[in-house]
């Protein structure tokens, strides 16, 4: 049985709690979707693979939390990659290094959003690194204890070997489009 089919049936246990836990989501959810039939539709892409969609959604969700983040996200994710690399990203992603006072070892709670940041100013390179770094968050989702220096070192790997020709055209011309809309319409809800 799918998760869909578990909400739509109202003596299920999903259904159930969620009836209980979130009781005036029918008004969120009527609200939506009024709001929805108001939005400008979104042109598809016309050059996206149909096999690429699902990547396509899971890289753009944390092209979202990147920027919706006020500090380090993915804790479970930035940690495997090289230091550099991790760096590289949430610098691109507007979140810097700030002084505090006690660290976590691996340092993500010492990083921040900058004031000045501008989510419509991010590099076109974002797109392509959340669209790897989803890639590999897939992978190391599949493995119970990861080392981190395998990890970085098979995120070197990729980097170098397996990404520079794996980044659809179809998707490098989706991102763009659901950035700008995202930008333009759902971002100023979430905020």
């Amino acid at each position: 049985m799918t998760l869909i089919d578990e909400i739509r049936n109202p003596s299920s246990s999903l259904s159930t709690f969620v009836r209980h836990e979130l009781p005036g989501r029918d008004s969120v959810v009527t609200r939506w979707a009024r709001e929805l039939a108001l939005a400008t539709p979104v042109p598809a892409p016309t050059t996206l693979d149909p096999s690429d969609r699902p990547r396509l959604g899971a890289a753009f969700e944390m092209r979202i939390g990147f920027d919706l983040a006020d500090q380090a996200p993915y804790p479970d994710l930035l940690p495997m990659l090289p230091p550099q690399e991790a760096t590289r990203v949430l610098i691109a992603a507007g979140i810097q290094k700030v002084d505090i006072p006690s660290p976590t070892p691996d340092g993500l709670n010492s990083w921040g959003r900058r004031a000045d940041w501008d989510s419509g100013t991010a590099d076109g390179f974002l797109h392509r690194d959340v669209w790897n770094l989803s890639e590999f968050a897939g992978l190391l989702r599949r493995t119970g204890r990861p080392d981190r220096q395998q990890w970085q070192c098979l995120y070197r790997i990729m980097q170098e070997k397996v990404w520079p020709n794996s980044y659809p055209a179809g998707v490098a011309d989706a991102m763009p489009t659901l950035w700008h809309a995202y930008l333009d319409g759902g971002r100023g809800e979430m905020m």
